[in-house]
């Protein structure tokens, strides 16, 4: 390793519980003097390299806390090696422990992930780290081949898709067929790819589908599935028409596109040929039928620059978005809607939503315009009129990020604990938010209650708590036809046969249920003021104050980046204080929009330097600083914080 010289060093105890420092306090002050130089040298070692020199002039404070357990006598006259593993510090060992204060008082990045996502159980599903792992033989390649390929090899491609539209799925069955190669074709390899597909294709579909969501449904399931499992690229041609003839398309439709000539030579070949892995092609970037005009003016990208932004809550963003996987979606859709160039107004819009509210509702102060463009990997402010065509474009693509947060959110919430309806009424938004009130997550935005009972049937809540805003006697009633138990605070105007909800002689709210006494009903009533005045507070800083688009036409992009940027928030703090009580997404918003930043851009990294203080300690210890790869619009750079 290399050479540190330590000028001066203070050794200090705090004891905070008990009495006692045991039956022989200097031998434990003995003890732990003999193990610091150990440690310290343990944990420096690859903190530097050997040719590099650094001068650490300011003192540096390394605090550990450790449970009242590890002052015990035996604990000091423990090996290094037990010293490092010992049990009785709970959660987090004190060789993690130490290897966190150490980072962050030199100014180095944690390690990669740290293993600190101690979650509620309800919560470890959704939030936990994504480790992607694919055996799929394309590493490179078409993002949205990649996405398909990973969510078959991981078994959940069938359930995303459930979610979509046959627009959707139209939009992406034409950009797999825009990535198909062109090669001549071998009938044995087709043959044998064939019989795979009618293996795999389930009973109750071997008869023709005339549904064409359905048909293009399982087009993909079945082409994704198999091509992972015979370890063939997407776009390989002999799948393709494999697929046209187990799944024959209806005359009005074309679902696969022309089919690709035989060779002569090769349909009549007598040798069979083995499915082999194949070698991933360089596909060129597909061309759409009609290219969209330019969304913004070709920016230089320097290799490095640097500069200082007066908030970093925008980076902050990443970690939980990368969490969930949802970077892996957005390069997916951006490459089905040909917009692939553009991700950095995507970032933009992203930042918009984060940083300071727009003075008279939509004029930007020069620094956050300043932030958004960093932020979006640009030296300079973007124009508004690439963000306002960008929304345009983007705006009929946005479902599939959409039904992504909806699927993420959902899979780990208490499947027995009630969602919150709630309306969602502003000049760039119309339609109902759906709400998990444990940590004031939203579901799904939707533009339309039978939309919104929709999802609310899939999600298999108990009860559904109906804000005040909400409580129109329509939507009650469709709530009540679909057969949902619901509990609102608003009384029956037309007669309805809505039962109190008492505790005592209080009046909780009124429900559909039979039974209102119900020790479940009156639980979830419980919850109907707080869990409102928490999504009244979200809908105001997030859906009024703060437009990602101000005067934007079209509320596609304004709904999408609404529930990355609170989801993203949500995790934030609900890491951060939820040993404290109730958290909200809105609460990072306040307690993390002034934290400043040094930006720093080289060829491989982005060094985002955040101020020494407790903030950056708490979000260190939460395991929220580990460095984030593969977003987008960072064209492959690194994002990394340390200490500006």
């Amino acid at each position: 390793m290399a050479e540190i010289l330590i000028d001066r060093c203070t050794f200090r105890v705090v004891r905070r519980q008990g009495w006692s420092w045991g039956l022989s306090p200097e031998r434990f002050i003995e003890d732990a003097l003999k193990q610091l130089p150990d440690l310290l040298a343990a944990k420096l070692e690859g903190f530097f390299a050997d040719d590099a020199e650094s001068v650490y002039e300011a003192p540096l404070r390394i605090a550990i806390k450790l449970p009242p357990a590890t002052f015990d006598k035996e604990f000091f006259s423990s090996s290094l090696t037990s010293l490092a593993s010992i049990s009785s510090l709970g959660a987090v060992p004190l060789e993690e422990r130490l290897q966190r204060a150490l980072c962050a008082a030199l100014g180095k990045p944690p390690a990669i992930p740290p293993e600190l996502d101690s979650l509620p159980s309800s919560k470890q599903v959704r939030f936990a780290p994504q480790h992607v792992d694919s055996t799929s033989p394309i590493s490179e390649g078409e993002p949205l081949q990649r996405f398909l390929l990973l969510l078959a090899a991981k078994k959940e491609l069938q359930r995303f898709l459930a979610f979509f539209s046959v627009q959707e799925l139209e939009v992406w069955q034409a950009a797999l067929d825009r990535g198909r190669q062109t090669t001549t074709i071998q009938e044995e390899r087709t043959r044998l790819i064939l019989e795979e597909l009618e293996a795999a294709l389930p009973p109750d579909k071997r008869s023709p589908i005339t549904d064409r969501t359905t048909l293009l449904r399982i087009t993909l399931l079945l082409a994704a599935e198999t091509a992972n499992k015979l370890r063939l690229p997407l776009a390989d041609p002999h799948l393709w028409i494999a697929l046209e003839r187990l799944l024959p398309h209806s005359a009005s439709a074309d679902l696969f596109g022309r089919e690709l000539p035989l060779s002569s030579d090769e349909s009549s070949a007598a040798s069979v040929v083995p499915i082999e892995p194949v070698e991933h092609p360089t596909f060129a970037n597909p061309v759409p039928a009609v290219r969209p005009h330019s969304c913004a003016p070709a920016f230089s990208d320097p290799m490095e620059w640097s500069t200082q932004v007066h908030s970093a809550l925008p980076f902050l963003l990443l970690g939980p978005l990368h969490r969930i996987g949802y970077f892996s979606t957005l390069s997916a859709v951006l490459d089905a809607a040909h917009l692939s160039d553009k991700a950095h107004l995507f970032a933009a819009a992203l930042a918009y939503k984060v940083l300071d509210p727009p003075d008279r509702g939509w004029r930007r102060t020069s620094p956050v315009q300043h932030a958004a463009a960093v932020f979006a990997g640009m030296p300079r402010p973007l124009p508004d009129e690439a963000l306002y065509e960008f929304s345009r474009l983007i705006a009929t693509h946005t479902g599939p990020l959409d039904h992504w947060i909806t699927d993420t959110v959902a899979s780990g919430r208490d499947t027995s604990s009630p969602v919150l309806l709630r309306r969602a009424e502003s000049e760039h938004l119309s339609g109902f938010f759906v709400f998990d009130p444990s940590g004031c997550f939203p579901l799904a935005w939707v533009d339309a209650s039978p939309a919104a009972i929709g999802l609310l049937r899939s999600i298999g809540s108990p009860v559904v708590l109906v804000s005040g805003e909400a409580s129109g006697p329509r939507v009650l009633k469709e709530l009540d036809q679909a057969g949902l138990t619901f509990v609102t605070g608003v009384p029956p105007v037309r007669g309805e046969a809505w039962c109190p909800v008492m505790q005592g002689p209080s009046r909780l709210g009124w429900t559909n249920h039979a039974h209102p006494s119900s020790e479940f009903l009156v639980l979830a009533a419980r919850m109907l003021e707080i869990s409102s005045l928490e999504a009244a507070s979200f809908w105001e800083q997030f859906g009024i104050a703060r437009p990602a688009l101000p005067r934007a036409k079209l509320p596609g992009l304004e709904g999408c980046i609404t529930l990355a940027a609170s989801v993203a928030l949500g995790i934030l703090a609900w890491q951060l204080w939820k040993e404290r009580g109730r958290t909200t997404p809105q609460q990072a918003l306040e307690r993390l929009g002034d934290l400043d930043a040094s930006v720093r851009f080289s060829g491989e990294t982005l060094q985002v330097g955040l101020p020494r203080g407790r903030r950056h300690m708490e979000l260190l210890d939460a395991g929220l600083l580990a460095p984030v790869r593969d977003v987008h619009w960072l064209r492959g750079r690194r994002l990394e914080f340390g200490l500006g």
